[in-house]
């Protein structure tokens, strides 16, 4: 699958990630098939698992940062509701569960979605 498709696949407006991209397809394709290999989503995910909630909000922004930049948009905006949760003065420990569970069925389709790159 070509880079258009497999970006529109998982959500990304194409054109305008291209554009943050300076219009280099090349260079986006690049740091797309990068974003399976990152580790933040393993880090999230223990992070998570082990309720080290300072790491989970580190995880969590970094997640969204990455995702904002490679056009993962609502991968991002659910990584933000994690880091907002965590930030927030009367955390629920299981919203943090809840949330972070929205994140990683993101996750696994925008990985599916590069995966399916040519």
């Amino acid at each position: 699958m070509n880079l258009k498709d497999a970006l529109e696949l998982a959500g990304v407006d194409y054109e305008m990630t291209l554009n943050r991209f300076s219009n280099n397809a090349m260079l986006l394709e690049r740091f797309v098939k990068k974003f399976p290999n990152d580790k933040t989503f393993e880090e999230l995910d223990a992070a998570v698992g082990d309720k080290r909630y300072g790491d989970v909000e580190r995880s969590a922004h970094t997640l969204k940062g990455i995702a904002a930049n490679l056009g993962f948009q609502y991968l991002s905006d659910l990584s933000a509701e994690v880091v907002n949760l965590v930030r927030s003065d009367h955390y629920d420990k299981d919203n943090i569960g809840i949330a972070f569970s929205r994140v990683a069925e993101e996750y696994e389709k925008v990985v599916s979605c590069v995966n399916r790159l040519d």
